[in-house]
């Protein structure tokens, strides 16, 4: 009996020390996986995030008030989706740039799209680099949108016939 006993306390420790070294998934909530963010998960990492694949497309104009351009009206045009309408140098979430975008005529609508954008509600803006000084922000005469448009991806689908004016011109 007492042997019995015996091999069944060794049965019992050996299925024990087997199972601490095993990892069992329950149902894939992937509770032990570093690289896993469900809600239910101890980790930082977050795979449940979809990567930013949504397309954010229209068309951009200027408005006549902007006549006459203070240079040519050609230039890189600058996209910013913002979290608020701001400054685009330091709140910008995703940014695009269009060369040489002629905006020399108001009946001029160029179509514009900005790529791998997240889900979200984004406030866009824009400007038109018309004395070509560069990447750094708008400088005096060049042409920008005054009035971000809101843009809202949802479930990583395009958003497509968004309509942007350049109303005004850059004073600083």
């Amino acid at each position: 009996m007492r042997r019995l006993m015996w091999i069944w306390c060794v049965f019992l420790l050996a299925g024990g020390l087997l199972a601490l070294g095993c990892e069992v998934d329950d149902q894939g909530d992937d509770d032990d996986d570093a690289a896993d963010d469900d809600a239910s998960d101890d980790d930082t990492g977050d795979d449940d995030v979809a990567p930013a694949e949504a397309t954010v497309s229209g068309e951009v104009g200027r408005s006549f008030s902007t006549c006459p351009p203070n240079i040519d009206g050609v230039g890189d045009l600058y996209f910013f989706l913002m979290d608020n309408c701001g400054d685009e140098l330091t709140d910008a979430r995703v940014t695009a740039m269009l060369p040489s975008a002629d905006l020399g005529w108001p009946e001029t609508m160029i179509p514009f799209e900005i790529t791998e954008v997240p889900d979200g509600t984004f406030q866009l803006y824009a400007y038109l680099d018309d004395d070509s000084s560069g990447p750094g922000g708008g400088t005096e005469g060049d042409l920008e949108n005054t009035i971000c448009v809101e843009v809202t991806v949802t479930d990583q689908q395009d958003v497509t016939g968004v309509s942007l004016m350049l109303n005004d011109k850059c004073p600083y």
